[in-house]
């Protein structure tokens, strides 16, 4: 029988399995996505993959911590998928219409949005941390922690309930964006980072093309829309 500390050790194993192999396919989808090397069939096959290896994760019930990194592959995939969607070749769109048509589509940004609408609630659970990372000229460090949870939660349900869905989107990438330049680049300038710290930055930038490309997806969708018939809505049927 297996000692606690084996068993423990095979999970970390299986987790840092899990999360390699999906760092590794967004990798290679990032460099598709902008040219550098022609991997069509791992962009083609990436859902696949990440679903694959997602069954190894072990299913035990995870801490705060290891939960925000579920929702961060989570974001992950719904990029992954939205480019399966842009790649599909034709016996995909034939046999897999399903996954690659527009019902795949929703539900690719239904899981962004899932995903950051706890990335908001992070930054409330976790407030004096997340006002510390706040750059030091600006003034108001808890208002800003403060304001980007509530954008996040906001920009989740937008995408949720398909209102104002591609601003949502994009403004929660260009938020992810800033966060990249005004934290990480000055640390990387100023200082070492530590490997913790250097994860961060890779997550961060992950981060940011993940929601790019949840965000491009909506290119033909007004940037506005829903709103009106919400708004409609609400005037047809007054409390």
């Amino acid at each position: 029988m297996a000692t606690r500390s084996q068993r423990c050790s095979r999970k970390h194993a299986s987790d840092l399995f899990v999360r390699l192999h999906l760092r590794g396919i967004w990798l290679g989808i990032i460099l598709e996505s902008h040219g550098l090397c022609c991997w069509p069939t791992v962009v083609r096959l990436s859902p696949v993959l990440v679903a694959g290896v997602w069954s190894t994760k072990p299913r035990s019930r995870p801490h705060s911590g290891r939960l925000l990194v579920s929702l961060q592959d989570r974001a992950i995939l719904a990029a992954a998928w939205v480019l399966y969607v842009w790649f599909a070749a034709n016996w995909d769109k034939e046999h897999l219409s399903f996954v690659t048509g527009n019902t795949g589509l929703r539900v690719a940004r239904v899981f962004y949005g899932l995903a950051i609408i706890p990335f908001g609630v992070a930054h409330f659970q976790y407030l004096e941390h997340t006002a510390s990372m706040v750059p030091d000229w600006l003034p108001a460090h808890l208002a800003w922690a403060y304001f980007t949870g509530a954008t996040f939660i906001v920009a989740g349900m937008a995408i949720l309930i398909g209102v104002c869905a591609r601003l949502a989107a994009a403004l929660s990438t260009l938020q992810m964006g800033i966060f990249f330049v005004l934290v990480w680049i000055p640390a990387m300038a100023t200082h070492s980072l530590n490997k913790f710290q250097w994860g961060e930055v890779l997550v961060t930038w992950v981060l940011t093309s993940a929601g790019w490309v949840v965000a491009d997806s909506y290119r033909n969708v007004p940037w506005l829309a829903g709103l009106r018939a919400r708004l409609e809505a609400v005037e047809d049927d007054p409390l």
